[in-house]
């Protein structure tokens, strides 16, 4: 089952809610949702920032205590999980505050590693956490940037990228694999350790 979780960040400009088995809102993404007719079929949260008008469109909801260690998109994600999904596509997760948009990230990176599909898409990219030999399938002249989840993370080796990279150091505080190039499908980037992949979309 293929799920959709909608946080309160910037919204995407298309969003096809015929893709999805399930879609579920992160508390005041549901305004957005509900504007824009697209179905909801549930909301999750501390609802501090969905009125009671919204909620009162929406069958299912999910509240959750204002003082909480996770934020609401992490709930909604473990919703959609619990309910069968076994691939969930993040939306709103950028944009607006920085502590939110990095928690997001995080988040990628807390599922993927647990063996969860997961991955985030704006207008503007698409981000999913990997880990080995990671098999880009990009046509040629694509764009794609690379960051370390954690420590001493090694790039072992790449094929079909214009700046190749052979068993060097990913250091969290050196930034290099930034706006590198498929030349080829497949183009492969294998690592010892968890990265971030971002593709910009065209």
């Amino acid at each position: 089952m293929k799920a959709a979780v909608i946080s309160n960040g910037n919204k995407p400009s298309n969003f096809n809610c015929d893709e999805y088995d399930l879609i579920v809102c992160a508390d005041g993404a549901v305004h957005w949702a509900l504007q824009n007719n697209i179905r909801v079929d549930a909301i999750i949260g501390d609802m501090d920032s969905a009125d009671s008008s919204a909620l009162k469109a929406i069958e299912i909801i999910k509240r959750y205590n204002l003082h909480k260690d996770e934020t609401d998109t992490w709930l909604a994600i473990d919703y959609a999980y619990s309910q069968g999904a076994d691939c969930v596509h993040l939306y709103g997760a950028l944009g607006k505050r920085l502590d939110h948009m990095l928690a997001n990230l995080a988040l990628l990176y807390k599922y993927k590693k647990a063996g969860q599909k997961i991955m985030l898409i704006d207008d503007y990219s698409y981000a999913y956490a990997a880990k080995g030999e990671i098999d880009l399938d990009l046509a040629a002249g694509k764009t794609i940037s690379v960051f370390p989840l954690e420590d001493n993370v090694t790039i072992l080796e790449t094929r079909n990228l214009k700046y190749p990279v052979y068993n060097r150091a990913l250091p969290v505080e050196t930034p290099y694999f930034i706006s590198n190039v498929t030349t080829g499908n497949p183009s492969i980037i294998k690592t010892d350790g968890w990265v971030m992949i971002i593709v910009p979309v065209d």
